[in-house]
């Protein structure tokens, strides 16, 4: 099973392809179904996947055979990912970093709710759960929704993974992760 600590996000899924060739100097190209050539990343740049993509997108001309593989979605949490995973239809995704993943769920996990007793705001930063019934905090990228008083957490063999916000307490069921 892929640990989530190994990922970086936002991710970013790959359409169907035919092959992915690791160039010589850190360019990483994309063979699609109809045989065109397309270059997703060049890790001999500096900066993360984003920038390095802008660096390369700059560069490139419009008489360049090689084209930029063109991301149509991102997912900046695993929450993200896990509610959509099933609508992309991919199962090879890449991060932040340039790492090319595969990944599928494969393993039902819990998930149960949890009422929220605290939201600790870090300025300029990530902010904290503190959960009824929960010892841990759940680190988040942003305060819940207003009028959100429950926390849907899946309860991974990795850790806990915020799932979903809710109004209500919603019966504790199982996800495949």
């Amino acid at each position: 099973m892929l640990n989530p600590k190994d990922i970086e996000f936002p991710v970013y899924p790959l359409r169907k392809y035919d092959s992915i060739v690791q160039g010589s100097r850190g360019a990483v190209f994309v063979k699609d179904l109809t045989g065109d050539i397309y270059l997703i990343d060049d890790k001999s740049k500096e900066g993360n996947f984003g920038a390095r993509r802008l660096r390369i997108k700059g560069q490139l001309t419009n008489s360049d055979t090689i084209k930029l593989y063109k991301l149509n979605r991102s997912f900046n949490t695993w929450a993200e990912l896990l509610t959509n995973v099933r609508k992309v239809h991919s199962k090879t995704y890449i991060d932040n970093t340039g790492f090319i993943f595969k990944y599928s769920p494969t393993v039902r996990v819990p998930l149960k709710y949890f009422r929220i007793v605290k939201v600790q705001s870090l300025e300029g930063m990530h902010s904290y759960l503190l959960l009824d019934g929960l010892q841990q905090k759940i680190r988040v990228s942003r305060p819940p929704p207003k009028g959100t008083n429950w926390a849907g957490v899946l309860m991974a063999p990795t850790g806990y993974l915020l799932y979903s916000y809710s109004e209500g307490k919603l019966p504790d069921t199982n996800r495949k992760v």
